[in-house]
């Protein structure tokens, strides 16, 4: 959905998100349809931008969301994947001898062709989650402080993971 190859290599996923034009849409997104997005622990916990907790006990609502959110997250990772295989100039080994903006027109361009193979219905790969149903409430926070908002989205989704975890292993 985006793709954003400016930066060079040595830029960490952070530092990307706050100088693009990402994290303004993700903010718009939230405030207009309460979407949110996962982010690795590296990245600002925010309303739109809900990250992992750190050492979550076993069996606790925080552990199971956890376990949820690294669930989710592995979609990106797998589909970062996908376009490594497909187009291997991408691999690490592969490196390309190009000038950094160059390089990035060429990861670009890779997406790119991705979305329009996808579109045609060329090595459509299978799904790779699992939906997750429609049963969490509406949240009811928007007045509050953006740290609290985020604090409780991240409250509701735990509360969720850990419904869907008790299901699971019972």
């Amino acid at each position: 959905m985006y793709c954003n190859a400016r930066f060079p290599g040595s830029s960490t996923d952070p530092y990307i998100y706050r100088n693009s034009p990402l994290r303004d849409a993700l903010q718009v997104a939230y405030w207009e349809n309460n979407c949110i997005s996962l982010g690795d622990s590296a990245f600002p916990h925010e309303p739109w931008m809900m990250t992992p907790l750190e050492q979550a006990p076993y069996g606790t609502p925080e552990y199971s969301y956890n376990k949820l959110h690294m669930k989710c997250r592995n979609v990106v990772e797998r589909c970062i994947g996908v376009l490594k295989n497909r187009f291997r100039c991408l691999l690490t080994d592969r490196t390309l001898h190009y000038t950094p903006g160059k390089a990035g027109q060429i990861a670009n361009a890779c997406v790119v062709l991705h979305n329009f193979l996808v579109a045609r219905r060329v090595h459509n790969p299978p799904p790779i989650f699992e939906e997750l149903g429609n049963d969490v409430a509406e949240p009811d926070f928007l007045g509050l402080p953006l740290i609290a908002q985020a604090d409780a989205m991240q409250q509701l989704l735990i509360d969720h993971a850990h419904n869907l975890w008790l299901h699971d292993n019972l």
